[in-house]
Formats: structure tokens, sequence, C-alpha cells
């Protein structure tokens, strides 16, 4: 069991990370970090109310 406050295991997939950040944000949710492109996706992560973080990713499509 983890402990509270701290980064759990837990990630969320999306289709619209940019614009679920904003959804929780404009519900009162801590957004902790992004959202950032990176060579996956976008990803943020977000906390809830005893400071455990979550990841939020939404995916690139990959071309071969």
């Amino acid at each position: 069991m983890a402990r509270l406050g701290q980064i759990s295991k837990w990630v969320f997939g999306t289709d619209d990370c940019r614009g679920d950040v904003e959804l929780l944000r404009s519900r009162g949710v801590k957004i902790v970090d992004g959202p950032s492109d990176l060579p996956w996706g976008v990803q943020a992560m977000f906390e809830d109310l005893y400071g455990n973080t979550f990841v939020m990713v939404e995916g690139k499509e990959m071309q071969g």
C-alpha cells in the first residue's frame, strides 16, 4: 500500500490531455506538471486531496 503524498503507479489514458487538464484545473484539481509534449505523446501529472500524484497520458500515434 502506498503512503499518502507519494507518486502512485496509476496512469490514466486520455484522447485529449490538454482539454482534460483544463477541465480538472477548472474543478480545483492541482496540476503539478504539464501538459508536456514528450516523444510518446502528451503527459500531465495531478494530485488528489492527500497529495498523491497521478499521471495522465495522451499517446502519440506511432509511424513506422
